[in-house]
């Protein structure tokens, strides 16, 4: 094999091994990143709730629900939706969160509201913007 022959096939080689390197690494930048919807319920000290948004939304937070391990328990719609229209924090006010009225997830019936500090999860929807023109 000749020495120009050797040399393509260095090239090459380095290429390829470049991409699939690249390939790898872009897959796990992609895996690490939160999906484009989060939206993450946090308590206040005050028992206030805050919701937080990685993206700008808007987002429109209908509901929470209690975490039990591994499963959801209780649930509580927002009344009125909070509407989340850019990345960071809205708070939802300690007294509005006194007023929410719990219910059983699977029967319906009226629940016990979780003490401040449970793990709690929002149901929430991507809503859509446009401008008029």
């Amino acid at each position: 094999m000749d020495e120009a022959r050797r040399n393509r096939i260095s090239v090459v080689g380095v290429l390829v091994v470049g991409m699939v390197l690249g390939a790898i690494f872009a897959a796990a930048v992609l895996w690490m990143q939160p999906p484009r919807g989060t939206v993450r319920v946090e308590w206040n000290a005050d028992g206030a709730m805050s919701f937080k948004n990685n993206r700008d939304g808007p987002w429109i937070v209908t509901h929470v629900v209690e975490v039990e391990g591994e499963t959801l328990g209780a649930v509580a719609a927002l009344e009125p939706p909070l509407l989340l229209t850019e990345s960071g924090r809205r708070s939802f006010p300690a007294d509005q969160v006194k007023r929410l009225k719990w219910q059983e997830r699977i029967l319906g019936g009226p629940a016990n509201a979780p003490a401040a500090g449970t793990p709690l999860c929002a149901v929430f929807v991507e809503g859509t913007y446009s401008p008029r023109e």
